[in-house]
C-alpha cells in the first residue's frame, strides 16, 4: 500500500473506512468482539451476564482457562482474552463498592 493510499483510510472503532470511495471495510477484532460472538442482535457476553447466577465466577473461570492454555493454543491472543475477562471482573468488583 502506498502512502497516498494509506491516508485515504480511517478507523472508526474497529471498522475501517475508505475515504475515497466512502465504503466501509469491515474488520474483525478476535479479542474484544470476535465475529462468532457478535453475529446476532446481542453480544454473547451480555446475554451471559444477564442469565448467569454468579457472573463473577464465570469471569474468573475464563481468566484461568485462557491463562492456562495460552502456550499450547492461542498464544498472546489468549492472554489478551484473559485480560478482557480480568478487566470485566475488576469493573464488577469496583461497582460492588459504590
Amino acid at each position: 500500500m502506498t502512502r497516498e493510499k494509506f491516508i485515504n483510510f480511517i478507523f472508526e472503532g474497529s471498522d475501517l473506512f475508505d475515504l475515497g470511495s466512502k465504503e466501509l471495510i469491515k474488520t474483525t477484532d478476535e479479542v474484544n468482539h470476535p465475529e462468532h460472538y457478535t453475529s446476532g442482535k446481542y453480544e454473547t457476553i451480555d446475554i451471559i451476564k444477564d442469565s448467569v447466577y454468579d457472573y463473577k465466577s464465570y469471569l474468573h473461570g475464563n481468566i484461568i482457562k485462557y491463562i492456562l492454555r495460552y502456550k499450547k493454543k492461542g498464544g498472546v491472543q489468549d492472554l489478551k482474552k484473559a485480560q478482557i475477562y480480568l478487566n470485566w471482573l475488576i469493573k464488577e468488583e469496583e461497582c460492588k463498592h459504590l
